[in-house]
């Protein structure tokens, strides 16, 4: 499952609360070493490479953030753009709670998004991968012929599948950094990987998922919004989790994508 950069409104439990507490503490203790508040907000977007409203939202409110949000953070603080620096001088309680939370320790995150973006079948093979997952390179080569060929060797030769034996492929040691562009390439690849055929054969066909509309919330029920938002993440995770656990004769795969967010009209109205 890929990691959000956003924040999340759920309420946590009293250990990830201390966890979130001892984090605020470190990152004001940061904030407050610089000389004024501009210089503090450059360094952060510089080395976090996220706007400075997600660490001021973190620091103002009772949310929580996301595993990759939190290592990005310490990019700040430990003042490198390397991932892996982060997690190596990372504490063991700090450790403990990413990985509990589904965070890979193992994998250097780069920004790869023009490789597995660059076809569906590359992004397919890459998703497919995730979480130590095997494919067999035949079927790859059945279905997709010299394209999946090509695919395959393009995320093999960087290192984001490997190879486990001659026909089988797993997960690499490189995943995406998963930043705004990523989901921008993601997001646009999705919609031409869906099966319209199928769906135009089955419009109920229960393996394929698929919506779109406008929702209109009182701006005091957003915390609603959030809330719903989250809880569907957290269940997918559950759902993911468990399937994790079972023979891979007993599981399905799927892709998804979602997306929310303000109408242009409102957005103007905001800047």
């Amino acid at each position: 499952m890929p990691e959000q950069l956003s924040t999340e409104n759920s309420v946590p439990t009293s250990k990830a609360m201390s966890f979130y507490d001892n984090l605020k503490a470190e990152l004001k203790r940061h904030l407050d070493s610089f000389q004024n508040e501009s210089a503090a907000y450059l360094s952060f977007e510089t080395y976090s490479g996220l706007n400075r409203k997600t660490l001021k939202r973190f620091l103002e409110s009772n949310c929580t953030v996301y595993p990759q949000t939190v290592v990005r953070f310490y990019k700040w603080i430990f003042k490198t753009n390397c991932e892996k620096q982060v997690t190596t001088k990372l504490d063991q309680e700090t450790k403990n709670f990413l990985v509990s939370n589904g965070y890979n320790m193992y994998s250097e995150k780069k920004d790869i998004t023009d490789i597995v973006c660059k076809s569906g079948v590359h992004y397919e093979i890459y998703l497919m991968t995730e979480d130590q997952q095997t494919i067999r390179r035949s079927e790859i080569e059945r279905l997709y012929g010299a394209k999946g060929t090509e695919a395959l060797n393009d995320l093999l030769i960087n290192e984001i599948v490997s190879s486990l034996d001659d026909n089988t492929v797993t997960t690499g040691t490189v995943r995406s950094s998963e930043d705004s562009n990523y989901y921008k390439s993601t997001a646009s690849l999705i919609p031409k990987m869906l099966p319209w055929k199928k769906i135009e054969t089955d419009y109920l066909d229960k393996n394929i998922g698929f919506t779109s509309g406008n929702v209109v919330v009182a701006k005091n029920d957003k915390n609603l919004l959030d809330k719903a938002y989250s809880e569907y993440l957290k269940k997918l995770c559950e759902i993911h989790e468990r399937g994790l656990k079972t023979q891979s004769s007993e599981r399905d795969n799927f892709i998804y994508s979602t997306l929310v967010f303000k109408p242009q009209l409102e957005r103007e109205g905001e800047q």
